[in-house]
């Protein structure tokens, strides 16, 4: 999981930089390059919060498992 996370971390960054370069050196990125950092972006932010509520969902069953076998 820690691979996944500094995978999709370098993609993004490489793709927000090069997107970045060319907007600060004045040229215009092309639209897939657009596109494409969209979508990656997209892609990083949503699994962040997946991850997060899947963190929230998993703490939430473990603390009702606790509390189920205190009451037994």
């Amino acid at each position: 999981l820690r691979e996944s996370i500094i995978t999709q971390a370098l993609i993004t960054l490489i793709v927000v930089g090069v997107w970045a370069y060319l907007v600060a050196t004045g040229q215009t990125p092309p639209q897939d390059l657009t596109q494409v950092m969209m979508i990656v972006i997209g892609f990083y932010f949503g699994s962040k919060v997946g991850f997060r509520q899947g963190e929230k969902s998993m703490q939430a069953l473990v603390k009702k498992r606790s509390t189920d076998q205190e009451g037994e």
